[in-house]
């Protein structure tokens, strides 16, 4: 990978949406409960991003319940992206 001193403009640009690319499809691949434990890591455990752990705490309370209608489509929207 070259180093950031080397890319101007565009070509920067570039290396940073391919980056963001590879961010995000590492993303949607985790489980609410991979992602809780990652930001568990980073952040410290219930600290910072409140909304998005509102978030991810949600989809665990549903997947949780066991209905398997709502499994379903979450394993559809997955698999989707």
């Amino acid at each position: 990978m070259t180093t950031q001193r080397n890319l101007k403009g565009r070509a920067r640009r570039r290396q940073r949406q391919e980056q963001a690319t590879e961010r995000q499809s590492a993303r949607v691949k985790r489980t609410p409960e991979e992602q809780v434990e990652i930001l568990d890591s980073r952040l410290g455990v219930n600290v910072g991003v409140k909304k998005e752990r509102k978030r991810l705490r949600a989809e665990l309370d549903k997947l949780n319940k066991g209905a398997s209608q709502v499994v379903e489509t979450f394993r559809k929207h997955k698999e989707r992206k």
